[in-house]
């Protein structure tokens, strides 16, 4: 998934959004995100989906959404046109 933006949520994580290309997304898996020239940034969990403003458990292929990451290991933070991999 492309990240289109990034929001800090001090009490939260980081939230990211953009548009899965993949099947299937679940809450709770690991994802991992590299840089815009495809250099590993790190790894972190994926706390939870929001998609119009309601708490999913799984997202689908081509589904706008917003991602909460819980900060596992960073290098540094998500930025707009990183990649995240599911």
């Amino acid at each position: 998934m492309l990240i289109q933006d990034t929001f800090e949520l001090e009490s939260r994580g980081t939230v990211v959004t953009g548009i899965i290309n993949v099947k299937k997304i679940t809450a709770g898996s690991d994802v991992v995100i590299y840089d815009r020239d495809g250099n590993f940034k790190g790894v972190c969990e994926l706390v939870a989906i929001e998609m119009n403003r309601k708490l999913l458990q799984e997202a689908f292929l081509n589904d706008e959404v917003g991602l909460l990451l819980n900060t596992l290991h960073f290098e540094t933070k998500p930025q707009v046109r990183d990649t995240i991999v599911f």
